[in-house]
């Protein structure tokens, strides 16, 4: 019975991502209070994918909000965002501007989005991050204002071989495991909560003439890892590890992109020098 309610829905999803009548649409949204400062910072994005008759996919809509201070006192609601707008022209068929994309590729991105995979280890995805250097960890401690830990317990020259010692633990992940354990849930757990200073999150819709899927990641989760399928994030909502989510995104995405930023693996490796001088030092 098991096997073939599973048949059930694998032919389900696969069916879903066969349509030829699919649009999609993708909202990322960013903001931050830096340090010291009352303003909130944001940034946006929205992409709209259509299908061509021969199944492959033309962006039809390219927008960018570039970051700005959204004002009076970045109270949501009451302001207008002082960002730049830039509007990009959808690409011709002919492939002149941006270049169309292979059916493939984006019914395989759809698949992943839908189907736990459970492949979200540290082993895996530590093949998707580069190695950060000294000047990263001390920009990034300068800007979550943890410089003073490094200042004041390694500041003595008798001191300076831990300080090399702890930025090779950085440098090697040493804790990521720990990381990615503290975000793997249960499906009736309740997930973890951020700073409501800082949000970064991609609202996705994939509809067709007969069909339509929503789902909602949050950045502030390594990787935006889990996915959840819906339009927003509740108690109850069913939960995606499937690392394949991030690698086909960023094989379509343009390469300015502020989701495919968000999905490659340097949004990671930023979020765990900041955890790690939250919670190591």
């Amino acid at each position: 019975m098991k096997i073939l309610i599973l048949i059930f829905l694998i032919s389900i999803n696969f069916s879903f991502a066969q349509s030829k009548d699919r649009k999609i649409s993708l909202w990322y949204n960013y903001g931050t209070v830096p340090i010291g400062k009352k303003d909130l910072v944001t940034s946006s994005e929205s992409i709209d994918f259509i299908q061509t008759e021969k199944g492959d996919y033309m962006i039809v809509k390219y927008n960018q909000t570039k970051p700005g201070k959204l004002k009076n006192g970045g109270k949501p609601g009451r302001s207008s965002i002082a960002g730049e707008v830039a509007y990009r022209n959808p690409p011709k068929v002919e492939g002149i501007g941006l270049p169309l994309i292979s059916q493939n590729i984006i019914d395989n991105w759809i698949s992943a989005l839908d189907i736990n995979k459970n492949d979200f280890k540290d082993s895996t995805i530590k093949q998707f991050l580069s190695i950060p250097t000294k000047d990263e960890i001390v920009d990034i401690a300068k800007k979550t204002d943890h410089i003073w830990k490094l200042q004041g317990k390694y500041s003595y020259e008798k001191n300076k071989l831990d300080l090399e010692k702890l930025f090779k633990e950085i440098a090697g992940y040493k804790y990521l495991e720990e990381l990615m354990k503290n975000n793997i849930v249960e499906e009736n757990d309740t997930l973890p909560k951020y700073h409501v200073h800082e949000y970064e999150s991609l609202r996705i819709s994939i509809t067709s003439s007969n069909d339509e899927k929503n789902f909602f990641i949050n950045f502030k989760y390594p990787l935006g890892q889990p996915i959840i399928n819906g339009y927003y994030q509740r108690p109850s909502s069913k939960r995606t590890y499937n690392f394949g989510v991030n690698t086909n995104a960023i094989n379509f995405l343009p390469e300015d992109s502020y989701i495919k930023k968000a999905f490659e693996g340097n949004n990671l490796k930023m979020n765990y020098i900041k955890w790690f001088l939250e919670t190591k030092i």
